[in-house]
C-alpha cells in the first residue's frame, strides 16, 4: 500500500479518519495498545483529549491552570509514548487507541 504524504493542515479528526481508512492490520497488538494508553498519565490523557478537540496549547493551559510550555511538555511526552513524531500524529494515534 503506498504511503500517504503527511499533511499537517488536517484536523485531528481528519487525520484519524485518514489513518483508519489506510490501516489494514493493527500497528500494535491489542495488549501493547492497552499498555500505551495506561502508560499515559492522567494529565497527558486530558491534554490529548483537549488537543483532539482542536484546542491550542494556550487554551489548554488556561483550562487546566498551567502554562503553555507545560502543555507542550505534556504533548511531547504523550507523543513519545505513542511513537508519534508531532502533535497531530500523536492525537491521531491517541484517537485510534480510544476506539
Amino acid at each position: 500500500m503506498p504511503r500517504t504524504r503527511y499533511v499537517s493542515d488536517l484536523t485531528a479528526t481528519q487525520s484519524h479518519a485518514l489513518l483508519a481508512a489506510q490501516v489494514v492490520t493493527l500497528p500494535h497488538d491489542l495488549a501493547q495498545s492497552t499498555t500505551t494508553v495506561v502508560s499515559l498519565t492522567e494529565r497527558e490523557r486530558e491534554v490529548m483529549r483537549l488537543c483532539a478537540q482542536g484546542r491550542s496549547s494556550r487554551e489548554i493551559g488556561e483550562l487546566l491552570g498551567v502554562g503553555e510550555s507545560s502543555v507542550k511538555t505534556y504533548v511531547m511526552r504523550a507523543a513519545k509514548k505513542l511513537g508519534a513524531r508531532n502533535r497531530t500524529q500523536a492525537v491521531a494515534e491517541w484517537l485510534m487507541l480510544q476506539d
